[in-house]
């Protein structure tokens, strides 16, 4: 099916269809989910067990812990869980970066929907400029093709020499190369249009252009005044800043990865077990449940001793990593 387009609608196609601005906006998807992930790593971890045994011949009689004879069934019942305490800041900074990441991919997303969209728009002017040009060649070829043949009339009336036709032939087939010319490059530029908006290859397009549509003043602004804006809203500035931002906070969490780390840990279990051979000989499901109940509450200290050096490499990597994220941010602004 054949399409009409505008240079606005090719680039809002381009926008909606280009690679890179899918490919963008998964990773925004995929931040969203780091972001989330992060917070719920502040809460405890909790955990469930279940686990079943039959045991036969000589083992222990979980009635009176003598070594028998006894075969029994069993089952054991547990829940856990474990807590941070103190992790050398790690698990917030942790969230600030994923939040930084979130917010970095907004601005990526826009920046690829930006690039889509003036890449739509240099291919549109290209392949509008080659579709005039090889208009205005192809008057050349019909202007050409009818001085040639009046030229070759007033030759039959000797009026003109062989040299003149031959004149206006060459003049003629310079006009034919040129048309061609102008056609092939037309063809690329539609080709290339094409293939930055992500558009079918092989589906018809045909451009129209509205010169009312495309106003030729603006508003008068100092450079000043533009740089600054600049600055503060072009997504490209505001994705460098949230880069040295993220390399900060990384360089945050290898200096806390050189912390002692503190863990709160608990725990409750209970038990149910039978003789096969006599089920009457142990208490019911229920009283085992409540006799066999156990818990513990656990509090366990890590401190980093020595790790073959790979903290401080750590550490040092992460540093050096912000001060690049610093000197890219700063190029960024002067551009």
């Amino acid at each position: 099916r054949c399409q009409t387009m505008s240079m606005d609608e090719c680039m809002a196609y381009a926008v909606e269809h280009a690679a890179e601005v899918g490919r963008q906006q998964y990773h925004l998807a995929n931040a969203g989910w780091e972001y989330r992930s992060a917070v719920a790593s502040l809460f405890p971890s909790v955990s469930a067990s279940v686990a079943g045994a039959a045991n036969f011949g000589r083992s222990i009689d979980p009635e009176t812990n003598n070594y028998t004879t006894v075969s029994t069934i069993g089952n054991q019942y547990g829940v856990s869980g474990s807590m941070p305490l103190f992790v050398g800041m790690r698990q917030v900074n942790a969230v600030r970066l994923a939040k930084t990441g979130k917010l970095l991919g907004m601005h990526q997303v826009e920046i690829a929907r930006v690039q889509a969209a003036a890449a739509a728009m240099d291919a549109y002017i290209e392949a509008l400029y080659y579709k005039e040009m090889t208009a205005i060649a192809q008057k050349q070829v019909d202007d050409a093709t009818a001085l040639l043949q009046k030229t070759e009339k007033l030759y039959a009336l000797g009026r003109k020499s062989a040299a003149d036709v031959a004149e206006m032939k060459s003049q003629k087939a310079n006009s034919d190369y040129m048309l061609a010319e102008q056609e092939n490059k037309a063809q690329l530029a539609m080709i290339q249009l094409r293939n930055v908006m992500n558009y079918p290859q092989t589906m018809p397009l045909i451009l129209v252009h509205d010169a009312d549509a495309m106003p030729l003043t603006a508003e008068q602004i100092d450079a000043d005044t533009l740089a600054a804006f600049a600055i503060e809203h072009n997504d490209r500035a505001l994705a460098a800043k949230l880069q040295t931002r993220q390399s900060r906070i990384e360089y945050a969490m290898a200096k806390g990865g050189a912390l002692p780390t503190l863990y709160l840990y608990g725990g409750y279990n209970t038990s149910y077990f039978t003789n096969i051979d006599n089920i009457a000989a142990y208490d019911s499901f229920w009283n085992q449940l409540k006799n066999n109940q156990g818990a513990y509450v656990q509090v366990g200290i890590s401190i980093p001793l020595f790790s073959g050096l790979s903290r401080t490499a750590d550490i040092a990597r992460s540093r050096n990593s912000w001060n690049i994220a610093r000197i890219n941010e700063a190029e960024t602004l002067k551009e």
